[in-house]
């Protein structure tokens, strides 16, 4: 029986690709093929979503049904053409930092608060990852999908002096005050999934792999990714 070579700078977990959701009322979800990609600040791949997706969509023949689609951005923009919110009021969900006292006084104010925007994000996730041949980056989409089959969940990481590195290259920052960015992204994210996931912590069991990017190239990840991937039925 073949296996597959897994790099030593991939950490796999001991457990299930997906656990089975169980939800009264509502028919068990087939099994479909996603992937959803969590990341760290400053270990991005700002390109590995869109050339993931042309690589499964050649893999799978693309065409009646076999083109697969990135969701970063793209995500962003539907949820806000679908419900009519701001882009960069979705935008800032994983960044606002708001306390749940902010929200009470923004809708007060009349501005839409973030369990409404959460809501949206998450609904217009489990849709596009039922649908399958998804590609869905950050936005919790990795506890949202957890009950779905089919999932491959992927986390990027990578020491913390690369991640300032890059976090100085892409803002055009001093190491110093990269660091201080990124220390700043890091607690914004942390709180995004503390109220919105509580009592959930962000830990390797929730993911298939997680990729070390100060090790593997993009392209290097996008093979890995592939090898993880069961070919769509």
């Amino acid at each position: 029986m073949a296996t597959h070579y897994i790099p030593k700078t991939i950490r796999t977990a001991n457990m299930p690709m997906s656990e089975p959701a169980v939800i009264p009322g509502r028919r068990p979800a087939a099994a479909v093929p996603f992937v959803t990609i969590a990341q760290q600040a400053g270990a991005e791949s700002a390109d590995l979503p869109r050339r993931l997706a042309e690589r499964l969509t050649a893999r799978d023949g693309g065409g009646d049904g076999g083109t697969w689609l990135s969701w970063d951005e793209e995500l962003i923009d539907k949820v806000s053409a679908d419900s009519h919110i701001p882009a960069d009021v979705i935008q800032s969900l994983e960044t606002s930092g708001h306390s749940w006292l902010d929200d009470l006084l923004g809708g007060i104010a009349g501005r839409t608060d973030e369990v409404t925007v959460f809501h949206r994000v998450s609904e217009t996730v489990r849709r596009l990852a039922e649908t399958g041949r998804a590609i869905l980056v950050g936005h919790g989409s990795n506890y949202l999908t957890r009950g779905l089959p089919g999932g491959l969940h992927i986390r990027l990481y990578a020491p913390q002096d690369v991640r300032v590195e890059h976090v100085a290259r892409r803002f055009d920052l001093t190491p110093p005050a990269a660091l201080k960015h990124m220390r700043q992204l890091d607690r914004e994210r942390a709180a995004f999934f503390s109220r919105f996931f509580p009592g959930q912590p962000l830990v390797p069991e929730l993911f298939s792999a997680e990729l070390n990017t100060a090790a593997l190239d993009e392209q290097q990840v996008v093979e890995a990714i592939l090898a993880m991937m069961p070919y769509a039925r």
